[in-house]
């Protein structure tokens, strides 16, 4: 047996998408049997579905999942736009002081919204596909970008033996 605590969990994960329609659908279907209801018992007052649908879509659920989907959106065309760039923090071997490696960081830079923290989009990267296609854009660049800068460590005598690039993968990425 599925409790409605599990249902409610599972909803809140799916996808932007997902979640408007379900989150509709049970308000359509509560609106309805209220109707229903109200029908039934002329006394009882309650307003039509037409105005219930109309107050739900002015809801602050309802609008924080409109603004899901449109954040997903600007995600798909980050990638397709190279909005998407990786930042370096350097890691140092503290008895050497010298650089040994650095932790590949993903940023995304919108023209609309502008610098956008990665808390805000990683999550939603996660709930669908995208974030297979910028696992696979991270890793490429980092692997570069790793070559690149130990050439440019070891003409200044900086790097240490085991230089690395220490990258953050989806579950997904893996799977």
């Amino acid at each position: 047996m599925v409790s409605a605590a599990q249902v409610a969990e599972r909803i809140e994960l799916s996808s932007p998408m997902v979640r408007l329609l379900i989150s509709m659908s049970l308000h359509r279907n509560r609106a309805y049997n209220n109707y229903l209801r109200t029908l039934a018992n002329p006394h009882g007052g309650l307003p039509s579905p037409a105005v219930t649908e109309i107050a739900y879509a002015k809801s602050q659920q309802h609008q924080q999942i409109l603004d899901d989907i449109k954040l997903e959106s600007d995600l798909q065309n980050a990638v397709r736009n190279s909005e998407l760039f990786l930042v370096y923090q350097p890691l140092l071997n503290l008895s050497t002081g010298k650089i040994i490696g650095f932790e590949s960081l993903l940023r995304w830079q919108c023209p609309q919204r502008g610098l956008v923290s990665p808390q805000q989009f990683i999550a939603l990267a996660e709930e669908t596909t995208l974030i297979l296609t910028m696992g696979d854009w991270i890793l490429e660049h980092s692997c570069a970008d790793l070559r690149r800068f130990q050439d440019q460590l070891d003409s200044l005598e900086q790097a240490d033996g085991n230089f690395f690039i220490s990258i953050n993968i989806s579950v997904r990425q893996f799977q």
